[in-house]
């Protein structure tokens, strides 16, 4: 067990006169090696975040923390009882993007996040998370200089960096028909390859680029790489299918240009590169939605926080009834068939 920064674990919360906190503290409890969403958790609780403590046994339970999971199904009875008594714990769910994991332990929690969103939780009372940007040490509520170059001031057109897996081959086929763009094909996904570009250098070319396309890797729709463009100002081009708008979805009505196959890609950025003024006004309206839907997910994630360990101080217990029949596994096997389904006609 070791605490990544300051605070004390578990340090719970000084009430406020309306009974919310005004000294909240959150340990977040990990049971993910590397924890490649603590940048986005970072910024998502801002000021609450304390000490980050590792728990590769998954038994540690603490007041006022959030359990960082991507197996809740494996955490034991014991375990459990214990979130339920304190009352003041929550839980990330991460990385369960082939929707394979039990979900029966949500109810034990004061509050539940999760990223990789499941329609067969839009009704419960979980809080679906985007993935946000990984490659992104510092995630600050105001867009950057580098997101706010207008497109004219951007050396490529487009740009990917990554392995070709799922529907990647026929994407930058599609891409490669577009003057001005920049590639560079990985092996995998790790630093270990050899080829790898880094991160930096990655976020620099995003900086650079007008468009980032984001296709499936084969396995899901959604990626980092969609927010890392976010953050840098690229435009990102996302897919959908033919059952599944998966975006639309999980961010509601958003400006990002949205392809069902990416042979159509090519003619839709093309038509925005021929216009200027059209293009500027896509990425001001991209870059401003992003500032406020992060922030917004932001404020929803600290409220969240606020009201469990406000009605714990109050002696309110918390009702259950939304979580006490979670999406059963079936709902992710037909999830995860929406994600690789055909595309549109």
């Amino acid at each position: 067990m070791t605490g990544q920064r300051g605070g004390a674990a578990g340090r719970g919360p000084r009430p406020s006169a309306d009974g919310r906190g005004s000294d909240w503290s959150v340990t977040l409890v990990t049971q993910r090696p590397g924890f490649p969403e603590l940048p986005w958790l970072r910024f998502l609780l801002g000021d609450l975040l304390g000490e980050v403590v590792d728990d590769p046994d998954r038994r540690l339970v603490l007041p006022h923390s959030v359990i960082v999971t991507d197996r809740p199904d494996s955490l034991r009875g014991r375990t459990l009882a214990a979130v339920r008594r304190l009352g003041t714990v929550g839980l990330l769910h991460v990385a369960d993007r082939r929707y394979r994991s039990g979900l029966e332990a949500y109810r034990s929690f004061g509050f539940v996040w999760r990223t990789y969103y499941h329609s067969g939780l839009s009704d419960w009372a979980v809080r679906q998370l985007p993935l946000g940007p990984v490659a992104v040490p510092d995630i600050a509520a105001a867009p950057s200089a580098v997101a706010l170059r207008p497109p004219a001031e951007r050396l490529y057109t487009w740009s990917f960096a990554g392995p070709l897996t799922g529907a990647r081959p026929e994407m930058i086929e599609a891409l490669r028909a577009i003057d001005g763009g920049h590639e560079q094909v990985t092996r995998g996904l790790g630093v270990a390859d050899g080829d790898d570009p880094g991160a930096t250098l990655v976020l620099d070319t995003l900086g650079d680029s007008v468009f980032a396309p984001c296709g499936s890797d084969g396995v899901h729709l959604e990626s980092p790489r969609i927010y890392e463009a976010l953050e840098a100002g690229a435009i990102p081009v996302v897919e959908r299918r033919r059952r599944l708008d998966y975006f639309h979805q999980m961010l509601g009505d958003h400006p990002l240009p949205t392809v069902a196959s990416w042979p159509e890609a090519p003619t839709l950025v093309r038509g925005l590169l021929a216009d200027q003024r059209v293009l500027g006004a896509l990425h001001r309206r991209v870059v401003g939605w992003w500032t406020e839907t992060k922030q917004a997910y932001a404020d929803a994630v600290r409220d969240d926080v606020e009201r469990c360990f406000a009605d714990s101080l109050r002696g309110v217990e918390r009702s259950s009834v939304a979580l006490d029949r979670p999406a059963p596994r079936w709902r992710g096997q037909v999830e995860m068939l929406r994600h690789r389904g055909l595309r549109p006609h």
